[in-house]
């Protein structure tokens, strides 16, 4: 973990293969050092490296490569794009909760990458997994964009309660006669 803090403080580009190697120890408390650390250099490459952390077994870790993720994301937008569509859902569930968090962090009004990410929320709001579904619900209604009503309206109807309850808390962030007429009829 020292020797990931130094490497870090360097903030050079030439301690990332040695960090990209730390970030396989392991002990937890060295992969999160190596993840702090990789936070610190400029290098599009760190991304990919924390989105593959999204599948530690360290909570702890997940949560430092979540954090790093919102910092770094937009050094490598496609790369966080893809991780929706990655076959492992637990990448899928994390990477929807760092679009979640980019949006609250963000006004990307005239963004694309926003829209392309939105429009690969909506879809992976049909996830067979309840909490990818219930995460892609969550991270759309921090959007706040129309367009997500009506798939969250009809993720009401899911059957798994977290997926509703996660629908309904996102619907709360519109002013819609159709949010209203729906959560009235529950």
């Amino acid at each position: 973990a020292t020797i990931a803090r130094g490497l870090g403080r360097m903030k050079k580009k030439e301690a990332f293969e040695p960090l990209a190697e730390l970030i396989k120890d392991k002990d937890p408390s060295v992969r999160c050092s190596a993840i702090d650390a990789l936070s610190t250099l400029d290098d599009k490459r760190t991304v990919n490296l924390f989105i593959t952390a999204l599948n530690d077994k360290s909570q702890k870790v997940i949560g430092r490569a979540v954090a790093a993720l919102v910092v770094h994301a937009e050094k490598d937008i496609q790369c966080l794009t893809s991780a929706l569509e990655n076959q492992n859902d637990k990448i899928r569930t994390y990477a929807a909760m760092v679009w979640g968090k980019l949006a609250q962090k963000h006004s990307w009004d005239q963004s694309k990458q926003k829209d392309k990410a939105f429009d690969l929320l909506l879809i992976a709001l049909n996830d067979e997994e309840p909490k990818v579904k219930s995460m892609v619900a969550w991270a759309i209604g921090n959007f706040r964009d129309k367009r997500a009503i009506e798939p969250l309206l009809k993720a009401l109807r899911d059957k798994n309660i977290n997926v509703k309850l996660t629908a309904i808390h996102s619907l709360s962030h519109f002013d819609d006669e159709r949010v209203l007429e729906a959560l009235k009829t529950m």
